[in-house]
């Protein structure tokens, strides 16, 4: 069995720790630009190869516009399918509100983006958060849904199901010794610039995604292929006084059970990978080969 460990999107210290800039290659493709208006919202998209008989619809990580799926699914390995990425709420070129039914929101969102695209049925994918919300969406719209879908880390666990990250003293982000959960350390190191949004919007989203029990929609799930980081890498390297073990090993063993559970459920642990995969060219390039084999028929 293959595995891949992940640089938690849970705070930004992993982004600061795991930080790797890359880019893929991409076909030359047809792109153009997609909006709906939800509930008075605006929220926008890509549409990329649009016109194909299947279509993959992708939703980012917490925090991220849809484009950061490009570095995966934007190439020639995937040139039979459409790819229609969202960027959710707060999130790239969407517009923004505090609200605190952003699963149900969202779910709303990705139904109205096919029925204005005239996709009957589409592929799901998602990073991290992006994760649980297709899986939310496959549930709430099993009929909408191809099936097989495909989760990019995190997308096995409901976060409030974290344990704490134990910060030792001294440690070099200079924080009290003690735990810390995943609303905790979100909070202290919540940075607008880099998240595009106000502290509000930030932590309400975020608590409505860490109180979503995505083990409820396991029985809605059909096949799904799991990618997950190389779980052997610490989210942040013991020698800056933090111990993440608990905290993954938590991830680890939810994979385990999604797989375990999950009747048709694959998981490949991408080694060397972190969380943010779609960053690392060797990374994006084995999850693609993966989810290119899964979804051929």
């Amino acid at each position: 069995m293959n595995r891949t460990r992940i640089g938690s999107w849970m705070m930004g210290i992993a982004a600061a720790v795991l930080l790797v800039g890359a880019t893929s290659a991409r076909a030359q493709v047809s792109i153009r630009d997609v909006w709906v208006e939800q509930e008075g919202l605006s929220f926008h998209g890509v549409y990329w190869n649009h016109g194909k008989q299947k279509t993959i619809i992708y939703i980012p990580g917490y925090g991220n516009p849809g484009s950061t799926g490009d570095s995966i699914f934007h190439r020639e390995i995937f040139a039979n399918y459409a790819v229609l990425s969202i960027d959710p709420l707060n999130q790239g070129l969407s517009d923004h509100a505090t609200r605190t039914d952003l699963v149900g929101l969202m779910n709303k969102v990705i139904l109205a983006f096919m029925k204005q695209e005239g996709i009957h049925k589409a592929y799901l994918a998602g990073h991290s958060v992006g994760a649980l919300q297709v899986l939310a969406f496959q549930k709430a719209h099993p009929n909408r849904v191809l099936n097989k879908v495909v989760l990019l880390d995190d997308g096995q666990i409901s976060l409030g199901e974290v344990p704490s990250i134990q910060f030792l003293p001294d440690n070099a982000f200079g924080l009290p010794a003690g735990p810390y959960s995943v609303i905790d350390l979100e909070t202290l190191f919540f940075d607008p610039v880099s998240s595009g949004m106000t502290y509000d919007e930030y932590i309400t989203g975020l608590t409505a995604y860490t109180y979503f029990d995505v083990t409820e929609t396991w029985p809605a799930v059909r096949k799904a292929l799991l990618i997950t980081r190389d779980f052997s890498l610490p989210t942040i390297p013991l020698s800056l006084g933090v111990d993440t073990s608990a905290a993954d090993s938590a991830f680890e063993q939810a994979a385990m059970a999604f797989e375990s559970n999950v009747r048709h459920g694959r998981w490949v642990e991408l080694s060397g990978s972190t969380h943010n995969m779609w960053r690392e060219p060797a990374s994006a390039d084995a999850a693609a080969a993966h989810i290119a084999s899964f979804l051929c028929p």
